[in-house]
């Protein structure tokens, strides 16, 4: 089948048409375009480049392989007794090592994406310099009707249509980035959608390489450093971490990380088991914040708690997570007149997956099975380790 996509540019350019042909035998995807592409298709091939250049960047990747492959063969003892050392310091240095690396990947990926995170710099904007999540005069000339589906209006006043706690943990960043002229919205109450990106684009990368120095620490549980690593490795770039998480930007991002700290800190506590259990509380409790679908981490990790944990230390947890919760329902109720934000009733819940009793629907086995398996997004399809 051909469906026909026309892009349109954000400069108000002419729409192009582009032809995606899905051949059923092998399956293969194959992009025709007609005319000048203003998505820079001829990135994608080599016909504009002299033929030096053409050799170089086949050959290249070639080369460095080889050059790698050369250096681990010649220097694999020295390599292999330095994998081996656990000391603290060895671990500091094999951990800021991967947290580096995998950064500088995240960053320089040039694939971006902000869908549903749209406007989400801007909430960070107004919580930092007004101290609400009310987006005031900056979408104040739209009609409620014509909102961004990123957008609602509640009581007469705009505001995001997603959780509110990325925003808030972003923070940090918007703030930093402030500090050096980048912000969301100029002195003018008027949106930069350029600078969001470039905030949102580095936001993803970090969280993603935090997320793959928290699963270091947990995979030296148990294995020798030079396996962990080769496991984080996997991890990083054989997982949704590099392909979905990295690219900015999706609430998700901070969930995952959040819930990673709850992990680890239950499975790393020392000593101190109760701050341990306090902080797996306020972790998987926020990333609950973040996305509602982590309700299901949040039903494992107390399991692990209620399996894990002495008794203090198991008051400790339920009281934590009690009390963010309240915190929670106390802030809807405030905002939204309801004892949860709008999105965590989740339409689609209510519509698409489940019904309102609770029932799962005919389309809930069609779906998970599309999760798994669908060229689309199949877990096993798109998960190589898997």
């Amino acid at each position: 089948r051909l469906i026909r996509f026309l892009p349109q540019s954000v400069e108000g350019e002419q729409q192009r048409a582009f032809e995606v042909a899905w051949e059923a035998g092998p399956a293969i995807w194959r992009l025709t375009y007609g005319g000048r592409a203003d998505l820079k298709m001829d990135q994608l091939t080599l016909y504009r480049l002299s033929r030096l250049h053409g050799w170089l960047l086949r050959t290249l990747p070639i080369l460095t392989g080889l050059l790698v492959v050369v250096f681990f063969v010649r220097h694999r003892t020295r390599l292999r007794s330095a994998l081996r050392r656990s000391g603290p310091v060895d671990d500091l240095v094999f951990a800021g090592s991967t947290f580096a690396l995998c950064l500088v990947i995240f960053i320089q990926a040039d694939v971006v994406q902000i869908q549903d995170a749209r406007y989400q710099s801007a909430v960070t904007h107004r919580l930092i310099h007004a101290g609400t999540s009310d987006l005031g005069e900056i979408f104040s000339r739209l009609e409620p009707d014509n909102l961004p589906r990123q957008l609602q209006s509640v009581d007469g006043r705009t505001r995001h249509a997603y959780p509110v706690a990325p925003a808030l943990l972003d923070g940090p960043f918007v703030a930093a980035y402030e500090l050096f002229g980048v912000s969301p919205v100029s002195s003018a109450e008027v949106f930069n959608r350029r600078h969001e990106v470039r905030i949102l684009r580095f936001n993803a990368a970090v969280l993603a390489a935090l997320l793959c120095l928290l699963f270091y620490y947990l995979a030296r549980r148990t294995l020798a450093p030079g396996h962990a690593l080769l496991l984080v490795l996997v991890f990083a770039f054989g997982s949704q971490v590099f392909s979905t998480l990295s690219r900015p930007y999706w609430s998700h991002a901070w969930a995952v990380v959040l819930s990673a700290v709850a992990v680890c800190a239950f499975l790393r506590p020392g000593r101190r088991e109760v701050l341990a259990a306090a902080l797996a509380a306020t972790g998987i409790s926020w990333s609950f914040f973040c996305r509602p679908t982590m309700a299901l981490s949040v039903i494992g990790l107390s399991v692990l708690a209620l399996l894990r944990c002495r008794p203090k230390a198991l008051w400790v947890y339920m009281g934590v997570g009690l009390g963010w919760a309240g915190l929670f329902v106390v802030r809807s109720l405030n905002v939204f007149g309801t004892w949860l934000p709008p999105y965590f009733f989740s339409r689609q819940v209510e519509v698409g997956h489940f019904n309102l009793e609770g029932m799962a629907s005919p389309l809930l086995l069609t779906e998970c099975l599309g999760a798994l398996a669908s060229p689309g997004r199949g877990l096993f399809v798109y998960v190589p380790f898997f």
